[in-house]
């Protein structure tokens, strides 16, 4: 997505590319932020299970990077309907 939207997309469109930069480096600050609880995650799953628990995610972290994703999806698509 932050290939997608930070060059593929200013490419096909004309004007301004500041905008798409800007929502380019935030999907890739978001998937870098995912690597790194991905491990941290498999790591508490991996501890939880040799004790014989369950280890539930972090509803805060699953919460706020749902509405930073939907925040990002709405910028683009706020950009790409303002080029029109």
């Amino acid at each position: 997505m932050s290939l997608g939207a930070g060059k593929l997309v200013p490419a096909l469109a004309a004007g301004v590319q500041w905008p798409y930069t800007i929502a380019g480096i935030g999907f890739a600050g978001v998937g870098v932020i995912f690597i790194g609880y991905a491990f941290v995650r498999h790591r508490r799953v991996e501890q939880a299970i040799s004790r014989g628990e369950f280890a539930p995610p972090e509803e805060g972290f699953i919460t706020a990077m749902a509405l930073i994703g939907v925040l990002l999806g709405l910028l683009v698509l706020v950009i790409v309907a303002a080029k029109t």
